[in-house]
C-alpha cells in the first residue's frame, strides 16, 4: 500500500511539473527573462519587503532595530496608500491580483487601483522599478507610468500552476521562463528578490493568518472575510473572480490557501538553493518555511 501511494504521488508530481511548464511556455515572453536584470551597483546587500498586513508598523520598527536602516525595500500593492511608502522610498513595486490590469473588473477595485496608481505617480520622486506578469494587459500600467522620469517598468513571465518546488522548475525560474506560482503577491516578490540578486531578505507586514478572519452567516451561509491592513479594515462577502460575480466558499478559500503556502514553500527552497536568508520579522504570521529572527538569526551583515 504504501509503495502503491508513493507511486501515485510520484506520478502527480511529474503530471504538475509537466503541465505547469507547458503552461508557463505557452505564455512565455523573451522580454520577460530581462525583467530583474540589475546592476549589483545599483542594489544593497539586503532587501525587505513590507506587506501590508496591519503589524507593518511594528514590524518595521522591529526590522530598523535589528539590521538599521541600510537595505533597500520592496513593496507591494496598495502600500502606496500609507505613510511609509515616502519614509521608505522603495525601490522594488510588484503587482500579481489581476484586478490591476483587468479593465473588466469590478468598479469598486479598478478604483482603488487608480487611486493607488495615481498615488505612484505623484509620490514617487526617487528610481523605482514595478514589476507585473508579462501575460497581462499592459496598458494600465503604460498609461500611467510611461513617460514618468523616474519609473520604469518590468513585465516577467509569471504563467505557472501549483506545484512544489524540484530541480526543472527551479531551473526555469532561475532563467526567467516563469514564476512559482503567485497565489499571493508575496510569493512573486520573495521569487524578485532571489532574482535580483539580493542574499539577505525580510519580510515585514506578513501574517498570512487569513483563516482566522473569514466566517459563514449562519442563517444563509454567506461566506464573509474580514480584511485587514495597515491601510484600513473591512468585512465584505468573498468572491473567487475580480468582477464579483461567483461567491466564495469555505472551500474555494481553503484552495487558496493551500495553493500560496505550497507556493510559499516552494520559493523557501528556491531560496535555500541560492544561498538566500530569509528572515520574517513580521510579529505574528503563520509563515513558518522562514525563520524568525528570535531564533537567533537576522539580516546584519557579517562583521
Amino acid at each position: 500500500m504504501k509503495f502503491a501511494v508513493a507511486v501515485y504521488n510520484a506520478g502527480l508530481r511529474c503530471y504538475e511539473t509537466a503541465a505547469s511548464l507547458l503552461y508557463s511556455t505557452l505564455r512565455f515572453r523573451r522580454r520577460g527573462r530581462f525583467a530583474f536584470n540589475l546592476d549589483s551597483g545599483d542594489r544593497r546587500e539586503a532587501l525587505v519587503i513590507a506587506m501590508n498586513g496591519p503589524t507593518l508598523a511594528d514590524d518595521l520598527a522591529r526590522v530598523d532595530a535589528s539590521i538599521g536602516t541600510d537595505v533597500d525595500f520592496a513593496v507591494a500593492n496598495h502600500f502606496a496608500d500609507t505613510e511609509f511608502f515616502v519614509a521608505r522610498r522603495p525601490g522594488h513595486y510588484f503587482f500579481s491580483d489581476p484586478y490591476f490590469w483587468d479593465d473588466g473588473a469590478e468598479r469598486s477595485l479598478i478604483n482603488k487601483r487608480k487611486a493607488t496608481f495615481e498615488s505612484i505617480a505623484t509620490k514617487t520622486h526617487w528610481p523605482m522599478r514595478i514589476y507585473y506578469p508579462i501575460h497581462s494587459n499592459p496598458t494600465p500600467f503604460s498609461e500611467q507610468f510611461s513617460g514618468h522620469g523616474k519609473i520604469t517598468l518590468h513585465p516577467f513571465n509569471a504563467a505557472a500552476l501549483p506545484t512544489d518546488s524540484n530541480v526543472l522548475l527551479q531551473l526555469a525560474w532561475r532563467r526567467g521562463v516563469c514564476a512559482p506560482y503567485g497565489q499571493n503577491v508575496l510569493i512573486h516578490a520573495i521569487y524578485g528578490a532571489i532574482q535580483l540578486g539580493y542574499s539577505r531578505i525580510g519580510i515585514a507586514g506578513a501574517g498570512f493568518s487569513f483563516h482566522e478572519q473569514i466566517h459563514v452567516d449562519q442563517y444563509d451561509n454567506t461566506f464573509m472575510k474580514r480584511r485587514r491592513h495597515i491601510y484600513g479594515e473591512s468585512t465584505e462577502r468573498a468572491y473567487v473572480d475580480q468582477r464579483k460575480t461567483k461567491p466564495a466558499s469555505v472551500a474555494t478559500e481553503f484552495k487558496a490557501l493551500h495553493n500560496a503556502f505550497r507556493s510559499l514553500e516552494a520559493v523557501a527552497v528556491y531560496a535555500r538553493r541560492n544561498g538566500c536568508k530569509v528572515v520574517n520579522y513580521s510579529e505574528y504570521s503563520y509563515l513558518d518555511m522562514f525563520c524568525r529572527p528570535n531564533e537567533g538569526t537576522n539580516l546584519k551583515a557579517q562583521e
